[in-house]
């Protein structure tokens, strides 16, 4: 297991959590950091390198960034489905989101 693709992962997924909280700070209304936020997406980020390590995808020195984009894009679709889903079974169990 490659844990150079792990930390690739999770160095995306930090990159994806934060440009997410810096986009909303020149609103009207600013986000306080979420430390349980980040840290879920942190989670996710490491599955996600876990997942490409087991599959033998190892990062070379002319496809870092790449891959850094491709972790990160996992990572915002995966989380965003995730979200999903969870609404979407509250919302059909009578719950609010």
């Amino acid at each position: 297991m490659s844990v150079e693709t792990i930390f690739l992962a999770l160095v995306a997924a930090a990159l994806y959590a934060g440009t997410a909280f810096i986009k909303k700070a020149p609103t009207d209304k600013p986000e306080e950091f979420n430390w349980t936020k980040f840290g879920a997406t942190i989670i996710l980020g490491a599955g996600i390198g876990v997942a490409a390590a087991l599959k033998g995808i190892v990062p070379d020195q002319t496809s870092v960034e790449l891959q850094l984009a491709l972790f990160a894009g996992a990572t915002a679709i995966i989380e965003n489905a995730i979200k999903t889903v969870i609404r979407l079974v509250r919302k059909y169990q009578g719950g609010t989101e």
